[in-house]
């Protein structure tokens, strides 16, 4: 099953006089939940590509993640943290966050610097609907003049699941093939 990654935490990182070089950064799971609610935890740059390799946590809820960055004087750098979740779980009403809490290699103040607090739950129903023809369908082609009146070109049915109840705001159709 994929993965699904969620950013938690925006980190700015400043450069004073001189360059500065990052070699990686401690962050701790935090939150009503489980190390294992996250499969992994990485550091990404400004354009997404991942700095080092994935991590899990240690016993202490723990885990250094990135690889090292220098940053040049003057110059801020503006990485993402962010955790892994396998597709495949059954977590239920877990609330996780992840804080960094060093910068390692580098000067910093400001620590720990706390995310987003994000809800996972695997064990939740939603609605859901089955959309199909219903039996006023033409299921045809047909040529009709302009300015016909009257005529079902289409029929659907929609049939709502059994968790919830499902509301339709709008239906949209579009042009499949050449009209004459």
């Amino acid at each position: 099953a994929n993965a699904q990654r969620i950013p938690f935490t925006r980190v700015r990182l400043t450069a004073g006089s001189a360059d500065e070089t990052v070699n990686s950064l401690t962050i701790e799971r935090r939150g009503l939940s489980s190390d294992a609610v996250l499969s992994s935890v990485v550091l990404l740059d400004e354009t997404g590509n991942q700095l080092g390799t994935e991590k899990t946590f240690n016993s202490e809820h723990k885990a250094t993640i990135g690889s090292p960055i220098t940053i040049k004087a003057g110059q801020t750098r503006t990485l993402t943290v962010a955790g892994n979740r396998s597709a495949a779980a059954s977590a239920g009403g877990q609330s996780v966050s992840l804080s960094v809490t060093a910068v390692n290699g580098a000067s910093a103040t400001g620590l720990p610097v706390m995310g987003t607090t994000h809800i996972v739950n695997e064990t939740l129903t939603i609605g859901s609907a089955n959309v199909s023809a219903s039996p006023m369908n033409p299921n045809a082609n047909a040529t009709k003049a302009v300015g016909t009146k009257g005529y079902t070109f289409a029929s659907v049915k929609v049939t709502a699941g059994s968790a919830e109840k499902v509301r339709i705001t709008s239906v949209r159709w579009y042009q499949s093939g050449s009209a004459t």
